[in-house]
């Protein structure tokens, strides 16, 4: 469904996740078709109307940085370097100790990335999901970030 950073499936690091990871798969995998089609006779508001239902879902009740987040969340974690992920988690430790600021010449925009996906799963996203962005690749955090805002639209659509 989402490929990893070796381009093999996204699966769960953690076993907390493994049931919501396999539902959103599960619903991901009944709009195959449905994009195949769309794929296929080249329509793109099917395609457009899929990637906001899947990838980038909005729930209505959101907390006021939710936008922010998300944005940094999917614009950021998506470097695709083995050897630049010590660098940036590093920083990202750091930053949370107070050594280093997001305005630094060589703040990295994948640490602000982490720093929004951890404050996203603080305010938002830990009633769907568990969160440990340093164990995790970038993969991973945006599926179950995706996975989060889905279950939450859902949830608020149907009360």
């Amino acid at each position: 469904m989402f490929a990893s950073e070796t381009r093999g499936e996204c699966e769960s690091t953690l076993a907390s996740n493994y049931a919501i990871v396999q539902r959103f798969k599960a619903v991901i995998r009944e709009f195959l078709p449905e994009l195949i089609d769309s794929v296929d006779s080249l329509d793109y508001g099917i395609l457009s109307s899929i990637r906001h239902v899947f990838i980038q879902p909005t729930p209505t009740n959101v907390h006021n940085r939710f936008h922010y987040q998300t944005a940094k969340i999917f614009d950021y974690l998506t470097r695709v370097n083995d050897d630049f992920y010590p660098r940036i988690r590093t920083q990202f430790v750091e930053f949370y100790k107070g050594l280093n600021h997001q305005d630094d010449d060589d703040f990295y925009n994948e640490t602000w990335g982490l720093v929004q996906a951890c404050e996203f799963y603080e305010e938002f996203a830990k009633k769907h999901i568990t969160l440990k962005p340093l164990d995790m690749s970038f993969d991973e955090i945006r599926m179950l970030v995706s996975a989060a805002c889905y279950f939450e639209k859902i949830e608020q659509e149907s009360k």
